[in-house]
């Protein structure tokens, strides 16, 4: 693990001490904002059944609410965490159900192949780092999530267009129009949602 991923850890570690088992643990505003990104991501896959999916960043796997809770039922689930305390907690609550749903410890260092790969509020928090580099390591993180994933990459980021007074130095708002353009430029398929009431983007890339 390098700095900037053990940073990460270490300050949703807090976020999850601070609040458990809650969408504040997870560092969203709350509950219907937070589900209301879940719900963007679940609208985006094309299967209801017999599919395979990778949940970056998942905590204690709160898309799996989504996931059920849209009618999907028959699926291999994946979700990969730096914070080793959510995913235990989530081996407890859903591992011990279903042994189709995993939860491990690591990065994108850590992926399997799958039909789909998603990631809600993952890129949020740059902390100290700068815009730009802050930009090419997520960056890369999407390239390394397409070429684990065979369908689809779904992935929300705060946005550019947010209201300038709420910003925040410690936040990453990439622009939804070059982050397009990477979509673009990586697999010829690509789109963005921005309609759903939030300072919020959803970016989706289709496979070649």
């Amino acid at each position: 693990m390098n700095s900037r991923e053990n940073n990460i850890r270490n300050y949703f570690r807090k976020t999850f001490n601070d609040h458990g088992e809650s969408s504040e643990g997870l560092d969203y505003n709350g509950r219907q904002s937070h589900y209301l990104r879940l719900g963007v991501l679940v609208n985006e896959l094309n299967a209801f059944e017999n599919f395979s999916i990778n949940d970056l960043g998942c905590g204690f796997g709160s898309l799996l609410d989504a996931l059920y809770g849209s009618g999907r039922n028959n699926f291999d689930y994946t979700g990969y965490d730096l914070v080793e305390e959510m995913i235990l907690l989530g081996q407890k609550n859903w591992t011990a159900k279903n042994p189709r749903l995993k939860f491990i410890s690591g990065g994108t260092e850590a992926l399997k192949m799958a039909d789909y790969s998603v990631a809600s509020g993952t890129f949020n928090i740059k902390q100290d780092s700068s815009h730009d580099d802050w930009h090419n390591y997520v960056l890369e993180c999407l390239k390394d999530m397409m070429l684990h994933t065979k369908i689809k990459l779904v992935v929300n980021f705060l946005t550019s267009y947010s209201d300038e007074e709420y910003m925040r130095e410690d936040l990453y708002y990439p622009d939804p129009r070059e982050m397009f353009d990477f979509g673009m430029k990586l697999t010829g398929s690509a789109a963005i949602r921005h309609n759903y009431g939030l300072y919020d983007f959803t970016l989706i890339i289709n496979k070649k």
